[in-house]
């Protein structure tokens, strides 16, 4: 990670120092001990990362699944994205504000 703003996205609010206020008792971290078949879910929304992969000989694969409610709305918001995927963007069609129904986006519940 470079630290550096997304190209595009001014338009966002810089995070504070959260290591900083993590020393200064202003906030709180929580860190789970994952192993291999474990799986995490949390708001996308929350400030989060990992330490990466501390083992540089063993392959790690990872998936990350995201899940909209049935009023979820398309919204091209420009600019660069935290997890590019221009192979779904390609395809799609969708345009700002469609509903999100659609083969790049199944219903996964009824």
């Amino acid at each position: 990670v470079d630290h550096s703003s997304y190209e595009g996205r001014e338009d966002l609010p810089l995070l504070p120092d959260v290591d900083a206020m993590l020393r200064q008792g202003q906030a709180n971290a929580l860190a789970f001990e994952v192993k291999a078949g474990d799986t995490l879910c949390f708001d996308a929304r929350i400030v989060h990362g990992s330490l990466g992969n501390p083992e540089a000989s063993q392959e790690h694969r990872r998936v990350a699944l995201r899940f909209g409610g049935d009023d979820a709305v398309y919204c091209n918001r420009g600019g660069e994205t935290a997890i590019p995927t221009p192979e779904i963007d390609a395809v799609h069609g969708l345009r700002h504000g469609d509903a999100l129904n659609c083969k790049a986006f199944p219903q996964v519940w009824p």
